[in-house]
């Protein structure tokens, strides 16, 4: 090989070499960039669910969350009258928390609204007691019924994976899967079923005070009491007319028994006194009522 030839070939040598440490370096810098914490941190995930779902729910938590749900052939039934206290599984206190939203708190908020709606058309001005309250009454209406939709539903897929776990066919792993997800609705449930009877009691007891101040019972409401209830019994459309009037829009109303109705058409105040007198309220049943007015306060036109 002449010196020619040897001295050709080390410049590509060179240059063979120089792009292996750059492709060296390269690497290297990649390596330091990744987010190797991440990376570490999904594996451990990944290790603890592979290790979490081996080890499958305990048939007695199953049962558990079955009897809580409330849903099978021999669970105790609700009745009427029943309290939140009595209740053992989620059915039952679906049912009294449902006859306390819809025959009490959605009651109050629909005189809320009516108030709201006759402050806007008289320019009244309340008092900051009644803003307190209706915000109060809104978030515990969206909290309750958040709490209806978690009894209602987790009960139902509870009962609906348990079902799924008896059939024979079931691979392991799917029976495993069927009982984490039972464990994590039950706890949602117990967590809604403790939080209900601990304070529906409470929240009975704020329906019942709103209840009294929209009704003129307390002294620093009285008066827009009576602006109220004056207005609805003067409006054009009560009279010889049927089925719930409200001073804001008509909409569907959840049902209501027929002495709401009444109190809320005539509240408890003085300026009703001869006014109620010249009134007759027909309750047909427990989502309409028929007003009309009597000619001597005794016969009925």
């Amino acid at each position: 090989m002449s010196c020619r030839e040897e001295h050709a070939e080390t410049p590509v040598s060179a240059r063979v070499m120089k792009k292996v440490l750059s492709l060296i370096l390269s690497f290297l810098f990649f390596l330091e960039v990744l987010p190797w914490s991440a990376i570490a941190d999904e594996t451990y995930e990944n290790d603890f669910k592979f290790t979490e779902y081996n080890d499958s729910v305990p048939d007695a938590e199953i049962r558990a969350a079955v009897a809580l749900a409330g849903l099978e052939d021999n669970a105790p039934l609700w009745h009427e009258g029943m309290t939140a206290q009595e209740c053992t599984n989620a059915s039952q206190l679906l049912e009294v928390l449902k006859d306390f939203v819809y025959n009490q708190l959605d009651g109050v908020i629909d005189v809320f609204q009516d108030y709201d709606m006759l402050r806007s058309e008289k320019s009244l001005t309340y008092s900051d007691e009644f803003d307190k309250a209706y915000t109060t009454a809104l978030n515990l209406q969206d909290d309750i019924y958040y709490y209806l939709d978690v009894l209602e539903e987790n009960s139902r897929q509870i009962s609906y994976r348990n079902l799924l776990m008896q059939d024979a066919d079931i691979t392991e792993e799917d029976r495993i899967s069927y009982g984490f997800s039972i464990r994590e609705y039950y706890d949602e449930l117990k967590t809604a079923f403790t939080i209900i009877k601990n304070d529906l009691s409470d929240w009975d007891n704020k329906c019942d005070n709103w209840d009294r101040m929209l009704c003129g019972e307390t002294e620093s409401f009285k008066e827009y009491a009576e602006v109220y209830a004056n207005a609805m019994l003067n409006k054009n459309t009560l009279l010889g007319t049927s089925g719930p009037v409200l001073l804001a829009q008509e909409k569907d109303v959840a049902p209501a028994s027929g002495n709401r109705i009444i109190d809320r058409l005539s509240p408890v105040t003085s300026a009703l006194a001869d006014t109620r007198q010249k009134m007759e309220i027909t309750v047909v049943d427990d989502r309409s009522f028929v007003v009309r007015a009597r000619d001597n306060g005794t016969n009925v036109s």
